[in-house]
């Protein structure tokens, strides 16, 4: 499984690495600090099966980038966050396509 996470913000991303890391141990993760960057890592061919964007990605909402993925990659799953912590197993389960989340408590989703 390749799965893209997607931040603007570096200790965020690295953060949101392991806590992907932890729910998938087998998966290929790629991280990017910039939408265009990934967006053009799909466009030279790599196809992630799942991708966690942050809401806010400078330059680019994540909504936006959601779409723009989905245009080139249609079988990306995709997962919309402003902090990953305690969503991405639930993301994973429910194969997170075009379902925005939001952890707004700091708590995270209960599965």
């Amino acid at each position: 499984m390749l799965i893209f996470a997607i931040d603007d913000e570096e200790l965020i991303l690295e953060e949101n690495k392991k806590v992907i890391e932890k729910a998938a141990p087998n998966a290929e993760i790629v991280t990017f600090g910039r939408a265009a960057a990934a967006l053009e890592a799909i466009k030279s061919g790599q196809r992630p099966d799942v991708e966690f964007a942050d809401i806010e990605i400078q330059g680019i909402s994540g909504l936006d980038f959601a779409v723009k993925t989905k245009e080139l990659s249609p079988l990306t799953r995709i997962v919309i966050h402003n902090r990953i912590r305690g969503i991405c197993h639930r993301g994973l389960q429910d194969k997170g396509s075009g379902i925005p989340v939001k952890a707004g408590n700091g708590r995270g989703c209960k599965t």
